[in-house]
């Protein structure tokens, strides 16, 4: 082999590796999980990663009759990690008793994960480190409540749920984002904080979808009464802020000051997937990817889009991109032809978890 061709391999090697994303990862198939963990793996599923992508929660639906009958309906799995080495540290496990499980919330200091379920009716909370479970709020009749959506935050020290809140003849008193105070019970532990009415108001359309980043900042798609196609504003502290306008707007996902999102411009188009910087107005066109992408809540500096493999919907590529590269796509590695699955990324953008046909965990 001649020189000029092996220093042309060499530089086609190290364009590869460019291209591409692999730190090791954590991987395990569900006999790994049945076996280590005890997951029942078809009735499991990936919550949420802490902020540093130290810890990952997950869920189980029970089957078991004589568990349910005892109140454990719902198993929730704490799996500690260390990423840098590649290792589950260890897991532990606790039972909620919801008829229906909703959404979990962790605080950023990954010591309390507030549980929603039994349609945004009641609240439960688990203190990770005694997993003891408590249950903070459950709606009773005849007296006032409030009635959650499947939305949870935490900001700034602080829970926050998105809802209604009703008087003791159960009407609606407005809609709302209330603070929710975990050392109280009944309604003295939400604090109502933000009114959604009003915040309807000032976007002067119907929201066909939204993605809240504090009580104070969300992304809303809206259709105004013109019906000229949908609309993408953010409402930050209490101003309007026009992002873009296309047919459709689908797939929002933000962080303080950056969203990402896909637009359909005109009829038989793929959509194209944006990120925008609202404060700068600076644009980032990433490519025609699907839905299911991610973004790094901290600062919105890295994302994870996706797209299905040429010529078939049964497997998919995942890229990540940042900011420091000019948000240029790169192939993660483990997440190449993949059977189609769910995905999380950390808050601070250096950890994804991936479930499918296996549990994969890596860092980015």
């Amino acid at each position: 082999m001649s020189r000029t061709a092996k220093v042309l391999i060499l530089v086609f090697c190290f364009t590869l590796l460019l291209s591409s994303i692999s730190y090791g990862a954590i991987k395990l198939d569900r006999g790994a999980l049945s076996t280590k963990y005890g997951v029942k793996f078809q009735d499991f599923r990936i919550c949420l990663l802490s902020k540093t992508g130290d810890l990952l929660v997950g869920m189980e639906k029970i089957t078991d009759v004589n568990l349910i009958k005892q109140g454990k309906v719902y198993k929730i799995y704490i799996f500690n990690l260390d990423i840098n080495e590649n290792k589950i540290l260890n897991s532990k496990i606790a039972y909620c008793d919801f008829d229906r499980f909703e959404q979990v919330v962790l605080s950023d200091d990954g010591k309390n994960l507030l549980m929603i379920g039994n349609t945004g009716t009641k609240i439960s909370l688990l203190n990770i480190s005694t997993m003891k479970v408590s249950t903070i709020f459950e709606h009773v009749k005849g007296k006032p409540g409030f009635r959650c959506e499947p939305i949870g935050l935490y900001y700034e020290g602080k829970f926050y749920v998105k809802g209604y809140a009703y008087n003791a003849d159960q009407y609606s008193e407005g809609q709302y984002i209330a603070r929710v105070d975990i050392t109280k019970k009944e309604k003295s532990l939400f604090e109502n904080t933000v009114n959604i009415d009003e915040v309807i108001k000032d976007l002067g359309g119907d929201i066909t979808t939204f993605y809240l980043i504090s009580p104070y900042r969300g992304y809303f798609a809206i259709e105004n009464e013109k019906k000229d196609g949908e609309h993408l504003v953010a409402h930050h502290d209490g101003k309007v802020i026009k992002i873009d306008s296309g047919l459709s707007i689908t797939d929002l996902v933000g962080s303080n000051n950056r969203v990402i999102y896909n637009v359909v411009r005109k009829v038989n188009t793929k959509p194209e997937t944006i990120l925008m910087d609202v404060i700068t107005k600076k644009k980032w066109v990433l490519g025609n990817y699907v839905g299911y992408s991610s973004i790094s809540r901290d600062d919105g500096k890295v994302v994870i889009v996706t797209n299905f493999d040429s010529g078939t919907k049964v497997r998919m590529s995942y890229y990540s991109a940042r900011d420091k590269d000019g948000y240029k796509t790169k192939a993660i590695t483990d997440l190449q032809h993949v059977v189609p699955g769910h995905i999380i990324l950390s808050a601070d953008g250096k950890v994804f978890a991936y479930l499918s046909r296996d549990l994969i965990i890596g860092k980015l």
